[in-house]
């Protein structure tokens, strides 16, 4: 993105404080709409805003797409877990079973996307914007296979 050493860390101050700011209106928000239906919005807005980002070379326009994209963020991660428990037969068994599922699905997203986005970034030379090219597909993928939810 061509900023100053140490500015990159920063920008994500935007991302992780909108994440915190929206969580509880992304929770009130999925409980009233559904939350597939609210998990799909914060998908398609992360998708667009991430994809803008790739794209951007005014900061100020990235610090408001990364605002954007936490509010999706918080709509997608919130209301994600209950989802699940949600979809878990009845009996207090079945609730740490799927939330072992969910933790499984979300540690191996944490393990194999920075190793994915590790070696886009080695082939390609370092060039960032790449990790914005795979952000799009990954999050595309993710409402793909959301709808069918």
């Amino acid at each position: 993105l061509q900023v100053e050493r140490g500015t990159e860390a920063q920008l994500l101050t935007w991302f992780a404080l909108s994440i915190v700011l929206f969580a509880l209106p992304a929770g009130l928000l999925g409980a009233r709409v559904g939350r597939r239906r609210a998990m799909l919005v914060g998908a398609v807005v992360m998708l667009v805003a991430l994809g803008a980002i790739g794209l951007a070379a005014n900061l100020w326009l990235i610090r408001g797409l990364l605002v954007l994209a936490g509010l999706g963020w918080s709509l997608v991660g919130v209301n994600a877990l209950p989802m699940v428990l949600d979809c878990a037969p009845p009996g207090v068994e079945r609730v740490g079973v799927y939330t072992g599922i969910y933790f499984i699905a979300t540690q191996s997203a944490d393990v194999l996307g920075p190793t994915v986005i590790g070696l886009l970034l080695d082939l390609g030379g370092r060039n960032y914007r790449l990790m914005f090219i795979y952000v799009v597909i990954a999050l595309a993928l993710a409402v793909l296979l959301l709808a069918r939810v």
